[in-house]
């Protein structure tokens, strides 16, 4: 990678061993349904502070 300010950014090649017979069938991947455009589970203001306590701990 190069410097932040650089407008480009390169990817380097994958090591082969992480795709090595693995098949992925596109079609099949992106006909799945995504995540739940209405989002997800509403929390109080003190669940979310739980759950952010418990992400740090």
């Amino acid at each position: 990678m190069r410097g932040l300010d650089d407008p480009v950014l390169e990817a380097a090649p994958l090591p082969k061993e992480w795709g090595a017979g693995i098949g992925v069938d596109w079609s099949a991947e992106l006909a799945k349904p995504g995540p739940d455009a209405q989002g997800g589970v509403e929390l109080t203001d003190e669940e979310f502070a739980d759950f952010l306590a418990t992400l740090k701990s």
